[in-house]
C-alpha cells in the first residue's frame, strides 16, 4: 500500500468525519467498517442508509427510482452522516463528483480517495452487476478513466492498494488519522 497526499483539505478545524470515497466495489464499506471497529468508532455508509430509508435494495431504487431516485436518497443520506461526529463514513462512488456533496464533506471531514486498480475492480464486477448500478465491464472502464481524475482532486489523501485485504488500507488509515487509537 502506497499513501500520496493530493489535492486539498481545509486546515486548522476538527476532523469530524472521515469520507471514503471511490469507485463502485473499491472497498469503501469493508474498509470503512474495519477502520471504524479498530479505532472504536461509529461507521455510516451512504448506500446502505439510502436503500433502508427506501426499504429496498439499490438495484430496486435504480428500477422503481432511477439513477435520479438514487442520487437524492444518497445525498440525503451524506447530509445526514455529516451532522455525525467522529465516524466513518462510506460514500456513494458519486458523491464527491458532486460539487455540493464534496463541499459538504470538506466542510466536515476529511476525503480519503481509496484508489483500486481498474484489473481487481473488474474482480469484484459480479457484485456491482448485482446491484445494478454499472452494466457492463466496459462501461465500468469508462467510468474509472473518467471519474479518476475528480477522485484525486476531491481527496486530502489517496491511498493506493492493488489486494482484496481492506484491513491493511484500514489499519494505514487508521495510523493516518486516529494515531491516539492507534497506540491504545
Amino acid at each position: 500500500m502506497r499513501r500520496e497526499k493530493a489535492g486539498k483539505q481545509r486546515s486548522g478545524r476538527r476532523l469530524n468525519s472521515l469520507y471514503l470515497v471511490g469507485m463502485e466495489c473499491c472497498g469503501k464499506t469493508s474498509v470503512g467498517r474495519e477502520l471504524a471497529r479498530m479505532a472504536g468508532i461509529p461507521f455510516v455508509d451512504v448506500n446502505e442508509q439510502a436503500e433502508k430509508e427506501a426499504g429496498m435494495p439499490i438495484a430496486g431504487i435504480l428500477a422503481k427510482e432511477g439513477r435520479k431516485g438514487l442520487r437524492e436518497r444518497a445525498k440525503r443520506a451524506l447530509l445526514e452522516a455529516s451532522r455525525g461526529d467522529w465516524q466513518v463514513v462510506a460514500c456513494s462512488a458519486e458523491d464527491p463528483l458532486e460539487k455540493d456533496c464534496l463541499s459538504l464533506m470538506l466542510n466536515t471531514g476529511a476525503v480519503v480517495f481509496l484508489d483500486v486498480p481498474v484489473a481487481l475492480l473488474l474482480k469484484r464486477f459480479d457484485f456491482v452487476r448485482y446491484r445494478g448500478a454499472i452494466g457492463d465491464e466496459e462501461e465500468l472502464r469508462r467510468l474509472y478513466v473518467s471519474r479518476h481524475p475528480q477522485y484525486v482532486a476531491s481527496c486530502g489523501v489517496q491511498l493506493k492498494y492493488g489486494h482484496a485485504e481492506s484491513a491493511d488500507a484500514a489499519y494505514d488509515l487508521l495510523k493516518i488519522f486516529y494515531p491516539d487509537y492507534f497506540w491504545r
